[in-house]
């Protein structure tokens, strides 16, 4: 009898550890075409570093079985995948886009769950949700001559196509605050379309709209902004501040861990400006591929 009870216990034990198993890409007769179609000559136009590490990440699930289907298109694989698997219901759990946060690119699938059966191939096509945005996008982030010759202390940005001052981006955003300032009164927004966080001052004696105050700093996490220099979010470290190829040279000093690329903590690089004062902070992902982050704060001697 306690044989048959541990037999039995093992069997539930199998059972319930079956849940959410990764299942092999070919273990059935069953062919699955996957594609990702319809991609506007933009996307292979992006900026080097995310054109080399855009990837769609797609998880199916067998709804019997429950186990789980893991696999990627990319340049690589010229977008596409042929998977032979068993018969049955599958389930598109998540179709993730690596790169959205500096491309902005949604997926659209032509299904959200499939029948497999042996007797004709199935297909999951995928698509940009909206491929006029995602050009409109690209557009705005294709550096204008003037921001390309601009040094990377100029205080110029390109945003929406135009080149201004970065004191006058507050124009550019919906910031929604219709309360003034007091004296002295600091005051931070954002503006999470464009991803622009701003930090301003009340230097008056008087109440001030935000419109009108001093702006202490800036902070930028999507890639909606062009800096001097053609520099961009998602673009790889290195082409920025390597001391010696870099678009902005070696930089003043470093924070975050020395081990960079370790993935031990961010790692930030920081320029300062020995004429006006100025610093500029450069944020990279904790394993050193991409720049998420960038950062401009004003010195003030007066």
């Amino acid at each position: 009898m306690k044989r048959l009870t541990l037999f039995a216990a093992c069997l539930l034990l199998l059972s319930l550890t079956a849940c959410g198993r990764e299942g092999k890409l070919h273990e059935g007769d069953c062919i699955l075409n996957v594609s990702f179609i319809d991609i506007p000559k933009e996307y292979n136009m992006q900026e080097e570093n995310l054109q080399e590490r855009s990837e769609l990440q797609v998880t199916l699930q067998n709804t019997v079985t429950e186990k789980i289907y893991s696999f990627a298109l990319n340049s690589d694989n010229d977008y596409y995948q042929k998977l032979t698997l068993k018969p049955g219901t599958y389930e598109v759990l998540e179709v993730l886009n690596t790169m959205k946060e500096f491309n902005g690119i949604e997926i659209d699938t032509n299904t959200k769950k499939l029948e497999l059966s042996a007797k004709a191939p199935s297909e999951l096509l995928l698509s940009i949700e909206d491929a006029k945005e995602f050009t409109s996008r690209w557009m705005d982030t294709q550096p204008m001559p003037e921001i390309l010759l601009a040094d990377k202390f100029s205080r110029m940005i390109q945003i929406n196509r135009q080149v201004i001052s970065i004191k006058e981006i507050a124009a550019q955003l919906s910031l929604n605050h219709h309360e003034k300032l007091k004296p002295s009164e600091k005051l931070t927004l954002s503006d999470e379309d464009f991803g622009i966080t701003i930090t301003v001052e009340n230097t008056s004696d008087e109440l001030r709209s935000y419109r009108d105050c001093r702006v202490l700093s800036l902070e930028f996490t999507k890639n909606t902004v062009v800096f001097p220099e053609g520099v961009t979010l998602g673009m790889s470290p290195t082409t920025v501040f390597h001391s010696k190829d870099g678009l902005y040279g070696e930089p003043t000093s470093l924070g975050g861990t020395i081990f960079y690329g370790a993935g031990m903590q961010d790692t930030k690089t920081v320029y300062k400006d020995p004429a006006s004062g100025d610093t500029i902070t450069i944020k990279a992902d904790p394993e050193g591929k991409y720049i998420i982050g960038i950062s401009y704060e004003f010195a003030y001697t007066e």
